[in-house]
C-alpha cells in the first residue's frame, strides 16, 4: 500500500469533480463484485478438497469452466473500466486456462506446471491428481503489492488474477480520490493516531479541511467498529518490552536502511454507509483493513494486509507469523512472504463481518511495535497463545 502522501496527496488544489470520484468507486465496486465470485467459487473448491473423497476428473473440468468463465468477466471488466493497460492480463488469463485444460486433458504441457501438479503433463488426470491440480488453481502466490513482482506476468493461478484486479481496482479507486482531498477530515479520537477520514459515496461535501470528526458519529458502521476495537484495548503507554540487543538491533536497522519510512505519517481512511478501507502508519510498519459489510452475505468480505516493521527481519517475520496464527483462529485464510500478511474472509453475514473488524482493531494494537520484543519463537508463540485468550478465539 503506497503512503498516504502518495496516493491522497493531501495538499493545497482545488477539489475534483465528485461525480467522476463516484464513477471510479462505483467501477472498484463492480471489480470488487467479480473477484468475490471467484474467491467464493475457489472456497467451495478448497472445501470439496479438504473432503475424505478425492474430487474426479469430471467435477475438476466443472470447476475450471466456473473458474474460467468467472475470471474471464472480471478481466474484460477490467480492461472496459480502465483500458488496454490490462489487456494483458487476458492473456494471462488464457495461459493459465490452457495449462489447466492441458493437464485435465492429459496433454501437452509446461513441465513445471505439470510438476506442480503432480502429474505427468501426458497422462490423463485420476481422482488425487485433480486434488493437487484444483489446488494449485485456487492457490494464492503470495507476493507484496509493493513489490516488483506484483504484476500481470506474477499472476500463475486464478486466484491471482482475481487478487490482482482487485488490488488494482483499489488503487485506481484510491487515486481518483484524490480529488476530494480537500473534503477530508482529521478523525477525533482517544487514540493518538492522525487520521484523515474521506467520505466517497453520498452527496458532493463541502470543503471539510481542518475539521474533525468524532468516530462515533463516522457514517460508515465497519470503520466505527473497527475503530471500536482500537479504543477497547487503548494506546499503549509503552512498547512491548524489548531487550537492549533488539533495541540495538532496530536502531541498526532503521539506521543501515536508506528507504526508511518514516516514522510519523498522516493516515488515512476511503468510507461509504457500507464500505471501509483504512491504511495505518502505526511507526515503521503498515496494516491496511478493508471491509464490506451489507445485508447480502454474498457481498461481504474482510481483509488485512500487514507490512514492514522496524525491527530485524526475523522479528518482523515473527511477528507475521503470530498474526497469521491469530487470524487463522477467527476464520481467516492467510498468505505471508517474509514480513506481508495478506489475510481473507469472505461470504460472512454482516453480524460476523462486523465481529472479525473489532478483532482486527484490537489486534492492531495489541502488535504495535511488537517485533521489538519478538527475540525467539517461543517468545512470538506464548504471545500468540496469549492473544488468542484475550480476543475470545480459543
Amino acid at each position: 500500500m503506497k503512503r498516504i502522501r502518495d496516493i491522497l496527496g493531501f495538499r493545497e488544489r482545488p477539489g475534483g469533480d465528485f461525480r467522476y470520484v463516484q464513477d471510479r468507486f462505483s467501477d472498484f465496486l463492480e471489480i470488487l463484485a467479480r473477484s468475490n465470485r471467484v474467491l467464493e467459487l475457489i472456497a467451495a473448491v478448497r472445501a470439496r478438497l479438504r473432503g475424505e473423497s478425492a474430487p474426479d476428473v469430471a467435477y475438476a473440468h466443472e470447476v475450471v469452466d466456473q473458474l474460467s468463465q468467472c475470471a474471464r468477466g472480471l478481466v474484460q471488466e477490467m480492461i472496459s473500466r480502465y483500458g488496454q493497460d490490462y489487456a494483458g492480463l487476458a492473456d494471462r488469463l488464457a495461459s493459465i486456462e490452457a495449462e489447466a485444460i492441458g493437464l485435465l486433458a492429459g496433454g501437452d504441457v509446461a513441465d513445471e506446471v505439470a510438476a506442480e501438479a503432480g502429474v505427468s503433463g501426458r497422462e490423463p488426470v485420476g481422482a488425487e491428481p485433480s486434488r493437487r491440480l484444483l489446488s494449485r488453481l485456487c492457490t494464492l502466490n503470495p507476493c507484496n503489492p509493493e513489490g516488483p513482482d506484483f504484476a500481470i506476468n506474477g499472476c500463475r493461478t486464478f486466484r491471482d488474477v482475481a487478487r490482482f484486479a482487485h488490488q488494482k481496482a483499489l488503487s485506481e479507486a484510491v487515486k481518483a480520490a484524490e480529488k476530494l482531498s480537500d473534503c477530508a477530515m482529521r478523525l477525533d479520537s482517544e487514540i493518538p493516531l492522525p487520521v484523515d477520514v474521506l467520505f466517497v459515496d453520498g452527496p458532493r461535501l463541502r470543503s471539510q479541511r481542518g475539521q474533525q470528526i468524532r468516530h462515533k458519529d463516522i457514517a460508515c458502521e465497519p470503520m466505527r467498529v473497527f475503530w471500536d476495537g482500537l479504543v477497547h484495548e487503548g494506546w499503549p503507554s509503552q512498547a512491548p518490552r524489548a531487550t537492549v540487543k533488539g533495541f540495538m538491533s532496530v536502531l541498526a536497522t532503521t539506521m543501515s536502511t536508506p528507504t526508511s519510512p518514516n516514522f510519523a505519517e498522516t493516515s488515512f481512511a476511503v468510507l461509504s454507509p457500507e464500505y471501509m478501507m483504512i491504511s495505518l502508519q502505526m511507526g515503521y510498519h503498515v496494516s491496511a483493513v478493508e471491509a464490506m459489510c451489507s445485508a447480502d452475505s454474498s457481498r461481504n468480505y474482510v481483509r488485512m494486509q500487514f507490512s514492514r516493521g522496524g525491527a530485524p527481519l526475523d522479528r518482523r517475520k515473527r511477528r507475521i507469523n503470530l498474526i497469521e496464527h491469530v487470524l487463522d483462529r477467527a476464520g481467516f485464510e492467510s498468505h505471508t512472504n517474509e514480513d506481508y500478511l495478506d489475510a481473507t474472509i469472505i461470504g460472512e453475514p454482516s453480524s460476523s463481518v462486523l465481529e472479525k473488524l473489532n478483532v482486527l482493531g484490537r489486534l492492531t494494537i495489541l502488535t504495535k511495535q511488537l517485533d521489538m520484543a519478538l527475540s525467539s519463537d517461543g517468545l512470538a508463540q506464548w504471545y500468540a497463545d496469549d492473544f488468542v485468550k484475550k480476543l475470545g478465539l480459543s
